[in-house]
């Protein structure tokens, strides 16, 4: 597979840096319309012209180009593709090249030039081979904001810009839990104004909070607000916004009453809001503990469905995301039988793609979940369960391939180091790196978030990586990026709850 990912520090505007691209393949030879320029328009390393490579390395042309390709990679007969224009020949020395032939050996930089013989012009290349950098978990940056004591925080990663987008919980001067939306410019993170009030003038205390982006990069932001209407009156109702900065627009009117917590993502096929939250409201259409979808149609929310396969069954740990493409719900029932189960949204309705109990695992041990869905449609589970003779809990990990119907476990479990107190939420996430899971979970010995990444050769986990050495509270999140950069995120546990961003991205150069 061919994948796009741009350099992480832009140098001088000479150098470029390339990884592995998703550029038309050139045709080997020249292109017309040269404008009396000596040039190349294309160059790059392809795997159909070299054995060693398994993919394509292509640069974005730069007099100096840096390329860097798998350590393993023997350097000393590479063969380069490159496009000129018309009538351009290309020399490394006196020894003429023809692209996707000609080898030339890259231990050491290698120079070019490009002669346009007719019009007695010339430009010089050089083009450098190293080893891709290894990828490492760095803090990028500890955000404070005024009244994120005991706060909470959601995290979705925009694919506009393939960066962090929060919202986050802060009590404000009148002493309410207000909402703010905190986006990266640069590599500074800045809140913008504080979600105080609702359309109608109702003040806001929000909680149950939640945020996505569309594939256009638009944000959309969810909260319940518990604020009090009157003496007698409050209003526990959802809330949908849209917009950036300090201009957010409600989308629809508020909905639902009293109900726990909520998940919120963007349907691709319609590029709308759905919200799942689950009921506590005893006269309700939908029952108590069950699991309520409500959609927009672009003027109003929805009453309020329930998925046929769970209706009516008590569910817990639920998220939705989207993988692929499509719209995914997980979740855990809990009452029998109990079952982790993961839907997928297709054509207006959810067909189920897995509901089971992992063998082995007691509808007793059942601690929320997460998930995420490999580009072949394999889903992976995260659970927390497995008590073993001594009652220790595990956090597992669990697939379910295309065609199966039931979870099969992955490498060894995860340890929690907790061996009691554990409720309906064990602080875990799970995501995937190059469709291999990586797991950051709370360490309860030590309160120090840690994550996991399984290992493509061993299939088993690495050792688990801290970030930082700050406890961290209730709240963390990880995402990867389309182009594979992964963030992780936590509010620590100290007296200011500052929030703790991490980058999984190339270690810089020496």
């Amino acid at each position: 597979m061919k994948r796009t990912l741009f350099p992480l520090i832009a140098a001088a505007a000479s150098l470029t840096i390339c990884w592995s691209c998703s550029e038309p393949e050139p045709d080997n030879g020249t292109v017309e319309n040269s404008d009396g320029k000596a040039e190349f328009l294309t160059y790059g390393f392809y795997a159909e012209d070299n054995s060693a490579l398994t993919e394509d390395y292509i640069a974005e042309v730069a007099s100096d180009m840096l390329i860097r390709l798998p350590e393993d990679v023997d350097k000393t007969a590479l063969v380069a593709r490159f496009t000129t224009s018309e009538g351009d020949k290309v020399f490394v020395g006196s020894d003429e090249q023809t692209s996707g032939v000609t080898p030339n050996d890259f231990t050491y930089p290698v120079d070019y030039i490009v002669r346009d013989d007719a019009a007695n012009i010339s430009a010089s290349y050089t083009v450098t081979v190293d080893k891709i950098l290894p990828k490492v978990w760095q803090q990028m940056t500890v955000f404070n904001d005024d009244g994120m004591d005991n706060g909470s925080f959601a995290m979705c990663i925009s694919p506009e810009d393939n960066l962090p987008h929060f919202f986050l919980t802060r009590t404000n001067a009148d002493d309410l839990e207000t909402g703010v939306v905190a986006s990266f410019s640069g590599s500074t993170l800045t809140a913008g104004s504080e979600f105080t009030v609702d359309s109608e003038g109702t003040k806001i205390e929000a909680s149950k909070i939640d945020i996505a982006a569309d594939a256009d990069g638009k944000l959309y932001v969810s909260y319940y607000n518990s604020d009090k209407l009157s003496d007698d009156e409050y209003d526990r109702s959802y809330y949908v916004y849209t917009g950036s900065g300090s201009s957010w627009s409600q989308v629809g009117a508020k909905f639902g009453f009293n109900g726990n917590d909520s998940a919120l993502e963007i349907d691709p096929a319609t590029m709308r809001p759905v919200l799942a939250f689950q009921s506590n409201d005893r006269n309700a259409s939908i029952p108590r503990r069950s699991l309520g979808i409500y959609t927009f149609d672009g003027s109003s929310w929805s009453a309020g469905s329930e998925i046929a396969d769970i209706a009516g069954m008590s569910v817990y740990g639920y998220h939705m995301r989207v993988f692929n493409g499509s719209l995914y719900l997980c979740g855990l029932v809990q009452n029998a039988p109990g079952t982790y189960f993961v839907f997928k949204y297709e054509n207006g309705s959810w067909q189920p793609v897995v509901n089971a109990l992992p063998a082995g695992m007691s509808q007793t041990n059942m601690v929320d979940a997460s998930f995420a869905v490999a580009t072949d449609g394999t889903v992976y589970l995260c659970a927390g369960g497995d008590e073993d003779a001594n009652g220790t809990w595990y956090i597992t990990v669990y697939k379910c391939a295309p065609g199966e119907t039931a979870w099969t476990r992955i490498a060894s479990p995860i340890k929690d180091n907790s061996a009691s107190g554990m409720s309906t939420s064990t602080n875990f996430v799970l995501d995937l790196c190059d469709d291999l899971p990586v797991v950051l979970y709370k360490n309860r010995d030590t309160d120090i978030p840690e994550i996991v990444m399984l290992n493509a050769e061993t299939l088993q986990w690495n050792s688990p990586t801290a970030l930082g050495s700050v406890g961290m509270g209730s709240y963390l999140a990880l995402e990867f990026a389309p182009d594979g950069t992964g963030y992780a995120a936590f509010l620590d546990n100290g007296e200011t709850s500052s929030l703790h961003v991490y980058k999984f991205d190339e270690m810089p150069a020496e």
